[in-house]
């Protein structure tokens, strides 16, 4: 099975990721836990492998948020971490853009 765009909710993840980093609204401790999530995804060599290693479950990362931020259940979101740091890996490896001009998921929270 080869891959041959990013899963729609990595997309999502990282437009909203940008939007905040843009506006100044990006918390230190979400950008801290997502480039140490970023840095565990750098072993897998391949998007396919990525997209199979984010199917497998994710679970690692859970224990990663709640070991660095154990009082901080707003970031132990998968879907404001995880899914940010495999969009990241994926476009180190496909050269694809991180942002969707398209996208108007005005979620702003954090």
């Amino acid at each position: 099975m080869a891959i041959d765009r990013m899963p729609n909710s990595w997309q999502k993840a990282i437009s909203r990721y940008e939007r905040w980093r843009t506006r100044g609204r990006l918390k230190p401790e979400l950008e801290e836990l997502t480039n140490a999530m970023l840095e565990r995804l750098q072993s897998v060599r391949t998007a396919d492998e990525l997209v199979k290693k984010y199917y497998l479950g994710n679970y690692w990362a859970l224990q990663m948020a709640r070991r660095k931020y154990p009082d901080r259940e707003d970031l132990w979101d998968l879907g404001i971490t995880a899914d940010v740091a495999y969009a990241k890996r994926y476009q180190e490896l496909t050269g694809e853009d991180l942002t969707d001009a398209t996208d108007t998921d005005e979620d702003d929270e954090q």
